[in-house]
C-alpha cells in the first residue's frame, strides 16, 4: 500500500468502494490499484493506493501468494523467488520492530496483513 499517487509506474482506478482494514480496526478507502518500483528492476504490480496513507506497506501474503518466500531474522528479512531462489528484497530491523526496505526508492514496511476485499 502506498499514500503517493505520483509514485506509481501504472495506476487503475478502483470505482467501487473498498476498504482496508488496520490493526485498531480503523477502515480506509482504496482508491486505486497499480505497479511502482520498489528498488533497481524489481516492480510489485498489485499494489493498492490510499490516499494520504504517510507509510508504505508491503504485504507479506500477498508476496507469499505470488511466488515468494519471506524470511524473517533477528535483525533483518529477505524475500526470495521460490522458482528461482534469488533474492529479490531484503532489509533491515528498525529499534521500534519494524522491518524496513534496503535499497528501495522509498520506505517500505513490512507487515503481515490480509486485504478483506481480496
Amino acid at each position: 500500500m502506498i499514500g503517493n499517487k505520483d509514485k506509481f509506474m501504472s495506476f487503475n482506478e478502483i470505482k467501487k468502494e473498498k476498504n482496508v482494514t488496520f490493526g485498531n480496526n480503523s477502515l480506509v478507502a482504496i482508491k486505486g490499484k497499480g505497479a511502482v518500483l520498489l528498488r533497481k528492476k524489481v516492480k510489485d504490480g498489485n499494489v493498492l493506493f490510499v490516499d494520504g496513507l504517510r507509510h508504505n506497506f508491503l504485504s507479506v501474503s500477498q508476496m507469499c501468494d505470488q511466488g515468494h518466500e519471506v524470511v524473517f531474522r533477528s535483525k533483518n528479512y529477505v524475500a526470495r523467488n521460490m522458482n528461482t531462489g534469488k533474492i529479490i528484497i531484503k532489509g533491515t530491523r528498525t529499534p521500534g520492530n519494524v522491518y524496513v526496505l534496503e535499497g528501495g526508492q522509498e520506505h517500505c514496511y513490512l507487515r503481515k496483513y490480509e486485504e478483506s476485499w481480496l
